[in-house]
């Protein structure tokens, strides 16, 4: 039987978004066991607002999709989840996993029928789902209904205590799935956490391996990192632990003129966000080649990296979509900064990344204090 934490914390269940709360009382009232799971209960016992609610059933995914008719199914690692919408907001369903590591687990084919996956995958318990997952803090559940919160992993206490400490054996994680570095220097940004020594270590062996992983996941990791708020906080850890030059190469070429540019747009990301302001991903991507690409706009220092040099194309392949539109942004920063009557600026007006550009340039602008009034005058011709 699930047994509470014996260090509680309590947690104010005004937070818990209701949609979340009707989802869960569905899935009991067909006789599933249903929980809130993971960072959502982290930040409750935070006396945070969390952004997302995952819910953790022993429901198998099938059947949680025949209680639902808003929903989709998902292939994971190893798994297949419901994605379930309840008052026009998307929450994660997940079956209770056994005991495995996530890493090491191969994903469901694309073209896999879920429907007969789900039937056929098994069904874990609490504990096994607990010691399943990657961190101490993201293996708590939580339970609306009796108010009680379940803790077999010492995570109450690193929460109190404000640790990130990876669970089961830090290194083969690390070293199964090192893009679980960037997870780990968001968490501890955005909470404020000290790594725990061994997990910091472990850290350390997956920077190494970073170079194995895809690199499209690696550097969807690494934008996620500059969008949640802490991207200065962020950039400035990555600097330390050499994590930028393994995602992308032609970052080691930082000098210390552009690595303090970088931080200087890193903080401006930051104060967007909390004003609302979130740039879209080109737009980040470029933001963080924009010290090696155009050292004019924010830094004045060294001389300009080839944008062809940037993100070189991996064995002879077209470079993906994502990172296309980011250099396109990129170079639009020049046609920018010469005004809407320059003679690159009729194609600009008439590219959908105009938007994304001029993000970038805003960006630039708060970064470095430079005058409005060029992007004003875009921002004209843009409405106009």
């Amino acid at each position: 039987m699930p047994q509470a934490s014996a260090t509680p914390m309590t947690l104010d269940a005004s937070r818990i978004d209701p949609n979340a709360l009707a989802i869960l009382e569905r899935l009991r009232g067909a006789g599933f066991q249903a929980l809130l799971v993971g960072g959502c209960v982290r930040d409750l016992l935070l006396g945070q607002t969390p952004k997302d609610f995952d819910i953790a059933t022993d429901a198998r995914a099938d059947q949680t999709h025949g209680l639902f008719e808003d929903c989709l199914m998902l292939g994971g690692r190893g798994s297949v989840m419901t994605l379930v919408f309840q008052g026009g907001k998307p929450f994660d369903v997940a079956t209770l996993r056994p005991l495995r590591t996530p890493a090491s687990t191969p994903r469901v084919p694309l073209d896999a029928d879920l429907l007969a996956v789900a039937r056929e995958l098994p069904v874990g318990t609490v504990a096994e789902d607990a010691a399943s997952r990657d961190f101490s803090i993201n293996a708590l559940f939580h339970d609306p209904a009796t108010g009680q919160t379940l803790d077999f992993v010492g995570g109450v206490d690193d929460v109190r205590g404000r640790v990130l400490r990876s669970l089961g054996e830090p290194s083969a994680r690390f070293r199964d799935d090192p893009s679980l570095v960037y997870r780990a220097l968001r968490i501890s940004a955005r909470r404020g956490l000290t790594m725990e020594p061994r997990t910091l270590e472990a850290l350390r062996e997956g920077v190494a391996a970073l170079p194995t992983s895809p690199f499209a996941l690696r550097l969807h990791e690494l934008l996620e990192c500059l969008s949640l708020g802490v991207a200065g906080a962020c950039l400035r850890r990555m600097r330390e632990l050499d994590v930028l030059a393994r995602t992308l190469p032609s970052l080691g070429r930082l000098g210390p003129s552009a690595w303090e540019a970088l931080f200087s747009l890193g903080d401006a990301m930051d104060r967007g966000h909390a004003q609302g302001r979130v740039l879209g991903h080109p737009a980040r991507l470029a933001a963080l080649l924009l010290p090696l690409a155009d050292p004019q706009a924010v830094s004045g220092g060294d001389a300009p990296v080839p944008l062809a040099e940037l993100v070189p194309a991996e064995d002879g392949a077209e470079r993906p979509p994502l990172v296309e539109d980011g250099l396109t942004v990129l170079a639009a920063q020049r046609v920018l900064r010469q005004g809407p009557d320059s003679a690159g600026a009729p194609e600009l007006l008439g590219s959908h990344l105009l938007t994304e550009a001029l993000d970038v340039y805003a960006l630039t602008l708060d970064a470095t204090g430079g005058s409005r009034q060029g992007l004003d005058a875009w921002r004209a011709r843009q409405g106009a």
